[in-house]
Formats: C-alpha cells, sequence, structure tokens
C-alpha cells in the first residue's frame, strides 16, 4: 500500500476558510433559502481585533440597525423539490483571506418569496461546518 500523499498547503495569506451550510430539502411547505458569508470591517461601524479573533458590531444611538459588512458569497437554494423524500444538502463556501480583513465571519440566512408564492416557505438549517486554515 503506497503512504498517502499529502495535500498542498495553500499559500499565506490565500485561504481563510471553508463553510459548509446544510439545509432540509423536502417536498412540501419548503421555501428559498438565500445564504451570504459577509466579512466584517468592510465598513467603518465593525470594530476588528484580529488578536482577539472577534468582531464586535457598534450600534448607533437609538440602536437603530445597521448594515454589518459587504457579502463576499452568496447562493440561493429552493429546498422544495418534486422527489416524495426529504434529504440533507450542503452549500458550500470557499472564503479567501483576501475577502476579509477580519478573522471572522458572519452568516447570513434570509427566506425569500417563492414565485408563484407559496402558502408556507419553510427553511430548515441542520449544520452549520467550519473549516479554518
Amino acid at each position: 500500500r503506497a503512504p498517502a500523499t499529502p495535500k498542498p498547503t495553500p499559500a499565506p495569506g490565500t485561504h481563510a476558510a471553508i463553510l459548509l451550510i446544510g439545509l432540509l430539502r423536502s417536498y412540501e411547505h419548503m421555501g428559498i433559502a438565500e445564504v451570504s458569508i459577509l466579512a466584517p470591517g468592510a465598513l467603518g461601524h465593525v470594530a476588528r481585533n484580529k488578536r482577539s479573533c472577534t468582531c464586535k458590531l457598534d450600534a448607533p444611538a437609538g440602536g437603530a440597525s445597521i448594515p454589518v459588512s459587504t457579502s463576499t458569497a452568496t447562493m440561493r437554494l429552493d429546498t422544495m423539490w418534486e422527489d416524495k423524500v426529504s434529504v440533507y444538502q450542503a452549500m458550500k463556501f470557499e472564503v479567501s483571506a483576501n475577502d476579509t480583513a477580519a478573522d471572522c465571519l458572519w452568516l447570513q440566512i434570509k427566506i425569500l418569496e417563492a414565485s408563484p408564492p407559496r402558502p408556507e416557505n419553510k427553511v430548515k438549517l441542520m449544520t452549520v461546518t467550519v473549516n479554518g486554515a
């Protein structure tokens, strides 16, 4: 048996993380998910602290909501299908170190209106897996 071939290591500063977002797909009551990975630091409202790997959202006076950042990657998935079985499906996001100035990412999931409209638009998040380099 031959020894395992080592996987190549990404060049420093080129690969920040791989994220797998697992959703349930089923045949009734399901909706459309828009999944975005956000990189804090693109707007002045976000404070970065690379030493502690934390991101802090500074709320303005009055507690109004403010945008966190710009999206580095967005995918849509219609979680309803015709097969009469429910299955797990993963969405894979590869985030490069060039996409983020911080050592953390934000996950945003929106449930979108289907066209034509559906009586229900359920999205079931099953897993979030992060593999940081």
